[in-house]
């Protein structure tokens, strides 16, 4: 069985601003081929695609959590490429984190008027919840 979704076509220039924040694990469970570099091109293709007045942020989080790159309006698409290539996964997991600092980046770069989203590209998360829901 195979099921899709697809929203409405919608001119580019008919589309409001976007503001949206990444957060990515960038835990050592993500150096297979199928997990951080897969999140790194499908973000390339994303940051090529986006508006100039659209804004993108990306938090990462391993064993601390870090801003990769601040909320960039996407005018300077070779500094969100560069954010985007120096991902490295190594490390534990610290979801918890992590999830605090994509809110707080949300929240500080708000933008009227603007869609933000915030996106998260995790595979442990939902382990280590699973894990915490068996053992008690």
């Amino acid at each position: 069985m195979r099921i899709g979704i697809k929203g409405r076509d919608m001119p580019a220039q008919a589309r409001p601003q976007c503001n949206l924040v990444f957060l990515l694990d960038v835990s050592g469970s993500m150096k297979e081929a199928n997990k951080l570099p897969l999140v790194k091109q499908a973000m390339t293709l994303l940051a090529e695609n986006l508006n100039a007045a659209d804004h993108v942020a990306i938090i990462t989080y391993a064993d601390k959590t870090k801003v990769a790159l601040p909320s960039t309006p996407c005018s300077d698409k070779p500094a969100i490429l560069r954010a985007i290539e120096s991902l490295q996964a190594d490390g534990a997991t610290n979801g918890e984190g992590g999830i605090q600092l994509a809110y707080q980046s949300a929240q500080e770069n708000f933008i009227q008027k603007a869609s933000t989203a915030s996106f998260s590209a995790p595979t442990a998360i939902s382990t280590s919840a699973s894990r915490i829901r068996r053992s008690s």
